[in-house]
């Protein structure tokens, strides 16, 4: 009997993203229009924006039609099934094709222009497969990414509903600092970017005076379809500072979860110490901690405080004025921020990156931050970073 994946589950997901890139190649929605105008607008973008000279790879390319409307001779599209493959090969035989998985682009030949075209609405970890692009340029490529606005997530909707628009499954809708912070992440920084379309149709006259001069406004344009970036492989500057780290655990009743923290928190910078504050549990959560921290052999540094007040800012507040690193972490005791994942962040902050918000709650501050990142409940002079 064949394996079939858990509804709601990463993988189902996967499925079903792999099973609507087939549709959108196959089935043609009622209303094609809209769709059509948009594809051409990228064209026409990436003409402009691509050298002609440049090796290109389009990952998530569906049948190779834009791959095959660019004028450079060498050209590969990646894909996400075999019958998508072979439609591609049988549309556009000059070209190339691989077959991938929605899970990760794998390691191969380099390119100098990467195309990913909204893909991050599809893929699970987009972090993981912007590394993947990186990894799949050459030394001076670029990535051309586009995205939609996430303002457009209901009338996207409102298209597949009126058959606009083939309908899509669950997707990811991330904002502009979203995908700054996740640039930061994998190393990678923005050349330019673009805002594209304000009105996604065809309409004699009215399509060019809006989308090419209205669309371009202070305020205005933040209002367009989608955003197209291009963005380059950071070179490394400073040597990353070496500092201490103080991660702040807000507990109550998270028993189960006390060793599981103390065990999967890694040591970053020149030393690390987790800080347990308790709250009122009623589950052994304090006992669990006191009996712990006696157990326990480092690398670590283990101290617990319990919280007079209540919730979690007066926990996090607590913490914070016992802590003695330089960078300060919050850590959920659920775990769902997998303490695996704080090095990633550490590395941010020790490059002297700027952070504001992002995936898994994620934020750095400092002295010199906008003020709208100063908040009163941190210490001034030292970046933090909430999982």
């Amino acid at each position: 009997m064949p394996h079939q994946a858990r509804p709601g589950s990463p993988e189902a997901l996967s499925l079903a993203w792999a099973d609507y890139f087939d549709r959108v190649v196959f089935e043609e929605p009622a209303h094609p229009a809209a769709r059509d105008y948009l594809d051409q607008d990228l064209r026409n973008t990436l003409q402009r924006w691509i050298p002609s000279d440049a090796s290109v790879l389009d990952v998530g390319c569906r049948a190779g039609d834009l791959l095959a409307s660019l004028p450079n001779k060498e050209r590969v599209g990646v894909v996400f099934s075999e019958k998508l493959a072979a439609e591609a090969r049988r549309r556009h035989p000059e070209l190339s094709f691989e077959v991938a998985t929605l899970d990760r682009l794998p390691p191969g030949k380099k390119f100098d222009a990467v195309i990913c075209d909204r893909l991050c609405h599809t893929v699970g970890d987009v972090r993981a497969w912007l590394e993947s692009l990186r990894d799949r340029l050459t030394d001076h490529g670029l990535i051309y990414f586009t995205a939609y606005n996430y303002l457009w997530e209901f009338p996207a909707r409102v298209a597949e509903a009126a058959g606009m628009k083939t309908p899509a499954p669950t997707a990811n809708w991330l904002s502009h600092s979203d995908f700054h912070n996740l640039f930061n992440i994998t190393g990678l920084e923005m050349v330019r970017f673009e805002d594209r379309l304000l009105l996604p149709l065809k309409v004699p006259a009215l399509s060019t005076l809006v989308n090419r001069y209205l669309a371009k406004l202070p305020l205005v344009q933040r209002f367009s379809l989608y955003r197209l970036y291009a963005l380059r492989r950071r070179n490394p500057s400073a040597k990353p500072k070496k500092l201490s780290v103080s991660v702040v655990v807000p507990t109550r009743n998270e028993a189960g979860n006390v060793t599981g923290a103390i065990a999967r928190t890694p040591v970053m910078g020149s030393s690390t110490e987790l800080i347990f504050v308790e709250g009122g549990s009623t589950d052994g959560t304090w006992e669990t901690i006191q009996k712990a921290i006696k157990e326990y052999k480092g690398p670590l540094k283990l101290s617990a405080y319990q919280q007079t007040g209540k919730g979690k800012g007066d926990a996090v507040r607590l913490g914070f004025s016992k802590a003695k690193g330089d960078v300060l972490m919050i850590l959920d005791a659920d775990l769902t921020v997998p303490p695996e994942e704080l090095p990633v962040f550490y590395d941010i902050i020790a490059r002297g990156s700027r952070v504001s918000r992002q995936p898994g709650n994620v934020r750095k501050n400092s002295s010199h931050s906008p003020p709208a990142m100063n908040r009163p409940d941190r210490p001034p002079g030292r970046p933090w970073s909430s999982g």
